[in-house]
């Protein structure tokens, strides 16, 4: 929950920071021009990241007592 969503959110603001270098490295890497990787791949990655830690945090407030609950079995 609130452990999980500050690292996330950490590493979102960690990728925006450093983007620069992020779309450098993802064009080299697979060959798509800088343009594209710059204004979408990098954006989207930190957008993940953002949205997963939000997830993290609305988890904890709606499943207070998650825990394992046993051992489970399927037929098939």
């Amino acid at each position: 929950g609130a452990e999980r969503d500050k690292y996330l959110y950490a590493i979102a603001r960690q990728i925006q920071k450093h983007a620069r270098l992020f779309a450098v490295l993802e064009s080299m890497d697979n060959g798509k021009p800088i343009r594209e990787t710059r204004d979408v791949d990098v954006p989207l990655v930190a957008r993940h990241f953002y949205y997963h830690a939000g997830w993290a945090t609305l988890a904890e407030e709606e499943y207070p007592h998650h825990g394992p609950v046993g051992v489970c079995g399927q037929i098939i």
